[in-house]
Parts: structure tokens; C-alpha cells; sequence
């Protein structure tokens, strides 16, 4: 189409901001603006910055915003986007832009914010004949899900009127009004800030006019009729300073249908249907080794002895080589060791060339055999299939006589663990569309205009879809009273009423219940890269899991904790979570609680170290395989492992380190005792906490249910402020 030579741009998507609530899916409405801007408008890629995430600090939005104010060409339009998180000002006269590394308090988040007037003043400096600035946030202070993005903000203020003095070339745009909060698109599976998804679709040709013009107030109405249809939020889109009929663009992509949408979301014929669910792809595993059985090991038999020696020729320093290694046959050294003594000894001496070959093939036939009779082993035990591959890889790459036999099996295991993860996936998905589809028809439930056939013609749905055992559908013992005759069998609801009564686990015996391990010490490389460094770490015992809910109650009863923040997806306090990781704690709360247990949060040494499986080099505590939700709750394939959500502690015993130590890789992040210094340089070697000089942030470990693979290394560090309670943090306790 082109049109755009002459312009620049600012896109900003933030969306992982370092403490304060994500924007899910800004960094893809930001990545879509930018092609759009340089595959549809042809504007110059080097006239078009994008930000995302940790660049989107208050100096790159100061410098970008100036450098595009300085590039636009005469006659051209500036653009500049921004999908984030949006505040009142500290004065209550302007907003703010909340840059990624705004912190959970007040004076951080003014300081590390830029105020919208002052980004006008950057963008009035350029040449262009308009400017566009479109703000996917909204200005009241609250987050993506409505909470309270940080305590102690400015009251609410309303942003629709602009300064006096603005430029005016300008069109600005808001998501929302002041006592609004700019959500995520209504009725639909994708995560996207919903105004700059929608104003971008409204710029390809979603709100064009007969001609395919595209003008503000069309973008503006456009994504107002959309959100209409956003039941559980009101939100308005504003034009806020800007001429109406100003066009924009010129597109022809044809529009969703609204219209029908809106129809399926208006109240009318009483209906509730499950929704489509993903099938579950069952995984088959390998079946008993079928070549031919395992080889029996048998180790060689012994030499005879030298009879018959002709004293005038023998050769005294030849025999007593041969002597030494006929005696380190009978050792207990490895069948490896033993075989290159017997070709050390043929490549010395000539005399006994024959025979050390001959006893070295039948070592290396020992170690071959015995070496797949472990292989043979481990597949009946308790590893998963990515150990069981690894293990016919090592032997077929060691082994030359095994190599085929090996790779086949290697093979076969490879194609189990893929089963395994698409079913799981499956899976996961399938409860996620079930607990969406439950908090629809909890509701249904709930209204007296829904008459009791209704009611149980829905419950007989869900259960019918979602399954008859507990274990399937957690919801089977609510649903119990309103199931018409027949829907269980007598043996079914027996067991659904047993499910529905039994009383809930009780924490471990034990001071807090907590379950501790020990950890042996040891030497291991800290860190990664430039940072890696050597440390001694003293043994110690640390907690098998992140400390619960309940646990911390536990103590919060005792009185010696204070309680823990509620909501947002905080754990505390909520039915069915309280084998969850606590959550919303802050340094102190989780210090005082490792106190309470007897012991102390663990230095970032000994977390890492432990983290590690004691030390070992590797990337995760299972090894080297990359992180996926078989083996830890991250952000894979959707927020918690598409729960979006904690998980229960210890749900993903495959990604346990070697000493048993649960979700060291995601669910939560963990407070560890030390403060936060970057780079590691002049850190204790000792495992000590580094704690001098003072410092405000103290450092996390481990990822969370929010964070992708890359956060999950054990080697990965971050930090907060001690006071910060977030969703994603926790902690453990050492001693």
C-alpha cells in the first residue's frame, strides 16, 4: 500500500514489567503495529523503534520519542504507540506511561514513569503534519485485571481534558476513561490489550467507510462497539484532543461481525454448552526390550599362569608389566580401566601384543554388556523418557557393537516423551476450558430466574463432558444434588460423595509441616558467563517444597506472621489453594516465617547450588533438557502452564533436582536472603548471603507460573524491593 516514507514511529509494548502485574500479549500488539507501519505503510524500518518489555525504561521513552520527533519528514505522520500499564500523576493534573522498571511503591513508580504532557512536548519538536498517539492504558492506577496496580497513588483523575498548549497536529487516544481499566479483548481466547488491537484492525480497513478511508473518530467508535461486549468491565475508548474526520489510513479488510457476537452474548433462549475440548492423544509406551532379551555380562575368565619360563632368555622387565597388569585385572576397577591396561601393555611390549588384545576385547565385550544391562535397567524403572532416551544414547555413542540397537530404542523413548507432553497438554488445556466453563454455569446456577429443570439438565452437561471421578472433575460434589436420576451410577456417586466429604490433608508433622533435605556441600561454578565464579558451599538442609498456604497459616495462627495480601490471584485465603505456594509475601513475612520453623531464608549461594542438584553443571535441576510444563508451572503454552495460575506445590515431580527438592524451576519465585548486586564481582565465596553494602532490592531465584523457560535456570537472578507482594513470589526456608 505504502504512504508511510515520509513518517517515524515509537512502538512501545511492555508487557513483563520487573514489579509490577504483567500486560499479557502487548508485546505482540506492539510487534503487529510495527509491520503493519513497515510492511503495509512502508515506513523506513530504521524510522520505526520498538520497545519491549525491560527496554521500555522512562530514558529510552525520553530519547526514542525525541529521535522519532527528529526523523519524521515534513508533510509525514508521527506515530507513537504505547501497550502498558498507565497511572495518575503524582500532582493528580497528568498521567503517566509506567516505564518496565517501575517498582511496587509510589515514589518509584513517579520517579521510573514518563507523564504524558511531557511526551507531547518530545513529540511536538518534529516536522510532521499530524501526530498520532495512541495509549493502550488507562490513567486510573489499576492493573491489566483491575487490581490496584500500587498502593499510595493519587486519587483518580480525569484525563480526557489535555493542556491548553498542546500541539495542534495531534490525535490523541485513550483505551479508557479516567475511572476505567483497559482489559483484554471480550470473548475471545487471545491475550491482547484490547484497544491497540482493535484500532490497528480498524486502521487495515475494520472501520473503513464506503471510499476505505479510515478516519479517528471511526477507529474510536469502531473499538467502542466492540468493547460493548465486554460483560465484566466497562470500558470507553476517547478521542481526546484531535479533529474527528482527520483520515488515518486507507485499508478494506473486512470486519468481525459485531452484530452476530453481540447476539450470541444477549440475554435470550436460556442455554449453557460446554465447550469444544481438545482431544487427549494416548501415549503408548515402549514395550519390553525386544531384541532378543538382555546379554548376560560375563566377565572374562582368568589368565593361566607362565609356565615352563626359560631363565637364560627371559625378559625380567617385560614379565613384571605383564605381572603388574595381570594383577590389576584381579582389582575392582572398572572394566574401562582394566581393557586400557591390557593395550598399554600390547603398545609396550611386543612379546605379549597377542594376548593384551585379546584380553582387552573381551573387557571392552564385559563393559558393552554390562553397560546394557544398566540401559535394560533403567527402563523398568521409575525415570522418565527423556532419562530413559538419554541413557540408550550414552550407551549406543560409548558402545559401537550397540550403537543401532540403541539408537532404535532411543527412538521409541523420544516418541513416548512427545506423547507424553502432547497428552499433558491436552490435558491441561481440557481443564482450563472446564474451570472456564464451571465459572460460566456456577453462575447460571446461582440465578432464581434459571428454573430447576434447566439446572439440571446443565449439570448432567457438564458432567457428561467433563467426566464422573473426582479426579477429572473437581466440581462433581457441587453438582451431586442436581443430577437427574441416572446420570451416575450407584458405585459413581458413593465414591463422588466420599470425594466431596473427605477431609482435607493435614500439614506434616512438624513445625510448619515443612519437609526438610539435606544438602551435601561442595565446590561448584556459581553463575553463568562472564559471572560465572567458583564457591564453597557448607552442607545444609534446605525445604523440599516452596512453603504453602497452609503451612503459613500455620504460623500467621501462632502469631509470629503477619498475614499475607489477598486477591489478584494471591493464594492466601483462598478454598482449594492451600496446597498452593504462598504467595504475595514480602522479604520480611517470608524472613520471619524461615525464623519461625527454626532455620533462615538461604543464601543465593546455596539456593543456586542446591538448585543444581548440589552443584552440578547443568541448567536446571533435572539437567539440561529444556524447561516445559512436564517439568515446572511456567508460562508454556499460557500463564501456569494455561491455568494461569499457581499450581499445587510439587506438582511436577519430573523436574525435581536429584536431592527431591520441588519446583526450583517456576510456580513462584523465592526470596533469598541476600541483597542484589550485579555483577558478582567482590560476592562471598564462602555460600555466605552477601549482604554489604546495603542495599533496597533483595534477590529472587527459581522463575514463576508467569515466566517463560528462560527465567527458569538456575543460574537466573532477579530482584525486588523487600516490601513487594506479587502473585508470582514465595519463598523456602533453610537452615
Amino acid at each position: 500500500m505504502g504512504g508511510g516514507e515520509r513518517d517515524a514511529a515509537l512502538i512501545v509494548g511492555a508487557e513483563n514489567y520487573a514489579f509490577v502485574a504483567k500486560v499479557p500479549g502487548a508485546r505482540q500488539n506492539a510487534e503487529d503495529w510495527q509491520a503493519y507501519l513497515t510492511d503495509t505503510l512502508k515506513v523506513p524500518s530504521d524510522k520505526v523503534t520498538l520497545l519491549r518489555d525491560n527496554e521500555a525504561t522512562v530514558e529510552k521513552l525520553r530519547k526514542y520519542a525525541a529521535k522519532a520527533a527528529g526523523e519524521v519528514k515534513s508533510g509525514g505522520t508521527l506515530w507513537f504507540v504505547f501497550i502498558g500499564h498507565g497511572a495518575p500523576s503524582q500532582d493528580g493534573q497528568d498521567g503517566l506511561l509506567v516505564g518496565a522498571d517501575a517498582q511496587q511503591d509510589a515514589d518509584s513508580l513517579y520517579a521510573r514513569s514518563l507523564p504524558r504532557n511531557e511526551l507531547l512536548g518530545y513529540l511536538s519538536k518534529g516536522n510532521q503534519a499530524k501526530t498520532l498517539v495512541l495509549v493502550d492504558a488507562c490513567f486510573s492506577g489499576r492493573s491489566f485485571d483491575g487490581a490496584p496496580l500500587v498502593k499510595g497513588l493519587q486519587p483518580l483523575i480525569t484525563m480526557a481534558r489535555t493542556p491548553g498548549a498542546m500541539d495542534n497536529r495531534t490525535i490523541l487516544m485513550t483505551a479508557a476513561k479516567a475511572d476505567q481499566f483497559a482489559g483484554p479483548l471480550p470473548k475471545s481466547g487471545k491475550a491482547r490489550p484490547a484497544f491497540s488491537y482493535l484500532a490497528l484492525g480498524a486502521l487495515r480497513g475494520w472501520a473503513a467507510d464506503a471510499e476505505g478511508k479510515v478516519t479517528a473518530s471511526g477507529i474510536v467508535d469502531f473499538a467502542r462497539r466492540a468493547l460493548s461486549l465486554a460483560r465484566d468491565r466497562t470500558q470507553t475508548p476517547e478521542l481526546s484532543a484531535g479533529a474527528e474526520g482527520t483520515v488515518l489510513g486507507v485499508g478494506r479488510e473486512a470486519s468481525p461481525n459485531l452484530a452476530r457476537i453481540d447476539r450470541e452474548g444477549k440475554a435470550g433462549a436460556i442455554e449453557f454448552k460446554v465447550s469444544s475440548l481438545p482431544e487427549v492423544p494416548k501415549a503408548n509406551a515402549p514395550t519390553a526390550a525386544g531384541y532378543g532379551g538382555v546379554p548376560r555380562a560375563r566377565m572374562p575368565g582368568e589368565i593361566g599362569s607362565a609356565e615352563g619360563i626359560d631363565f637364560s632368555s627371559v625378559d625380567v622387565d617385560a614379565l613384571e608389566k605383564y605381572d603388574a597388569v595381570a594383577k590389576f585385572e584381579k582389582s575392582d576397577a572398572q572394566a574401562e580401566a582394566k581393557s586400557a591396561k591390557w593395550r598399554e601393555l600390547g603398545r609396550e611390549v611386543k612379546t605379549y601384543a597377542d594376548l593384551a588384545r585379546e584380553r582387552a576385547a573381551a573387557w571392552d565385550d564385559y563393559a558393552a554388556e554390562a553397560a546394557f544391562s544398566v540401559a535394560a535397567e533403567k527402563e523398568k524403572g521409575d525415570l522418565g523418557p527423556e532419562e530413559k532416551q538419554a541413557a540408550w544414547l550414552e550407551l549406543g555413542g560409548k558402545y559401537p557393537k550397540y550403537a543401532q540397537t540403541a539408537k532404535e530404542r532411543a527412538r521409541e523413548w523420544e516418541r513416548y516423551a512427545q506423547e507424553l507432553a502432547a497428552a499433558e497438554e491436552a490435558r491441561a488445556r481440557r481443564a482450563e476450558i472446564r474451570d472456564k466453563d464451571w465459572a460460566k454455569l456456577s453462575r447460571l446456577l446461582a440465578l432464581s430466574v434459571v428454573g430447576e429443570a434447566d439446572k439440571r439438565k446443565f449439570a448432567a452437561t457438564f458432567v457428561n463432558a467433563y467426566g464422573k471421578k473426582a479426579q477429572d472433575n473437581p466440581y462433581l460434589g457441587e453438582l451431586l444434588p442436581l443430577l437427574p436420576e441416572g446420570t451416575l451410577s450407584p458405585a459413581e456417586i458413593r465414591a463422588a460423595k466420599a470425594g466431596a466429604q473427605a477431609p482435607k490433608p493435614k500439614a506434616a508433622a512438624g513445625k510448619g509441616g515443612i519437609q526438610w533435605v539435606s544438602i551435601p556441600g561442595g565446590a561448584f561454578s556459581m553463575g553463568q558467563g562472564g559471572d560465572a565464579h567458583q564457591v564453597t558451599i557448607k552442607s545444609f538442609q534446605i525445604a523440599k517444597t516452596e512453603v504453602t498456604a497452609a503451612q503459613y497459616k500455620a504460623c500467621v495462627e501462632a502469631g509470629k506472621c503477619t498475614a499475607p495480601d489477598a486477591g489478584s490471584s494471591c493464594t492466601w485465603g483462598i478454598a482449594g489453594k492451600e496446597d498452593h505456594p504462598v504467595n504475595c509475601v514480602d522479604w520480611t513475612q517470608a524472613k520471619a516465617f524461615s525464623e519461625w520453623v527454626g532455620g533462615r531464608l538461604p543464601s543465593e549461594a546455596e539456593w543456586e547450588y542446591a538448585a543444581r542438584s548440589a552443584g552440578k553443571d547443568r541448567k536446571y535441576p533435572w539437567g539440561n533438557e529444556d524447561a516445559t510444563c512436564e517439568r515446572a508451572v511456567i508460562s508454556d503454552g499460557g500463564l501456569g502452564c494455561g491455568k494461569n495460575s499457581t499450581w499445587p506445590a510439587c506438582s511436577k515431580t519430573r523436574g525435581n533436582s536429584e536431592q527431591g527438592l520441588c519446583d526450583m524451576a517456576g510456580n513462584v519465585w523465592e526470596w533469598v536472603q541476600d541483597r542484589y548486586h550485579s555483577p558478582y564481582s567482590g560476592a562471598p565465596t564462602d555460600g555466605s548471603a552477601w549482604e554489604n553494602p546495603a542495599g533496597s532490592a533483595r534477590v529472587i531465584r527459581g522463575g514463576s507460573w508467569n515466566f517463560d523457560v528462560g527465567n527458569a535456570r538456575s543460574a537466573y537472578r532477579d530482584y525486588y524491593v523487600p516490601g513487594s507482594r506479587t502473585r508470582y513470589l514465595g519463598f523456602r526456608p533453610a537452615r
